[in-house]
């Protein structure tokens, strides 16, 4: 018992002197950055302008299409045929009822709220349990396919190809988030 005592205050003790570190770094970095405004003033608003540009030129024109055909699709019977086409893989990979295959693909192809939006709706609707509704949000809020690629792959790097590595790499974690989210979910079920 009194070793174990010791072992747990000397991992407390490594623990409190990584987050000192960690907290270091973070300030100096600020500092830094701070300093490197104060420095360059010219240098920071041309980087705020140009940021400004890109947002109203490029990354708001994108996205507004695909936030324009989430409203349309989760209105019509597109989002019940969706979910029919592909609730069985989502069933079997994720442990969520169909009706959480809409949220978790307008998630992916909208972008961060619409995922989370639609499973609430989902739960309000009692579609879902509390359980599922909190594990579908936990994998359906993506960056949209519109964000990924239009935003940062051809506005940041000019090429249309890392925008979708970027897109396709977004999923694959979702992926695994859900996959990891419903072996938990699954145990939590089992055990109660």
């Amino acid at each position: 018992m009194a070793c174990q005592k010791s072992v747990q205050g000397q991992r407390l003790g490594i623990g409190a002197v990584f987050s000192g570190v960690v907290a270091f770094a973070v300030r100096s970095g600020a500092l830094i950055f701070f300093a490197a405004l104060i420095g360059s003033p010219s240098t920071a608003a041309r980087a705020a302008a140009r940021s400004l540009e890109i947002c109203a030129t490029r990354l708001i024109p994108s996205l507004f299409l695909f936030i324009a055909l989430t409203g349309i699709i989760t209105t019509t019977r597109i989002a019940d045929f969706i979910g029919r086409l592909f609730c069985r893989p989502f069933v079997w990979l994720f442990g969520i009822p169909p009706a959480g295959v809409c949220a978790f693909i307008l998630g992916s192809v909208g972008g961060f709220p619409i995922g989370a939006v639609t499973a609430k709706r989902l739960y309000d609707d009692r579609l879902l349990t509390r359980d599922e509704a909190a594990r579908l949000i936990a994998f359906s809020s993506n960056a949209g396919m519109a964000f990924c690629v239009g935003g940062i792959g051809v506005s940041l790097y000019d090429s249309a190809a890392i925008g979708w590595q970027i897109y396709l790499c977004s999923l694959v974690s979702a992926g695994g988030i859900g996959d990891r989210a419903e072996h938990r979910g699954g145990a939590a079920r089992g055990a109660g």
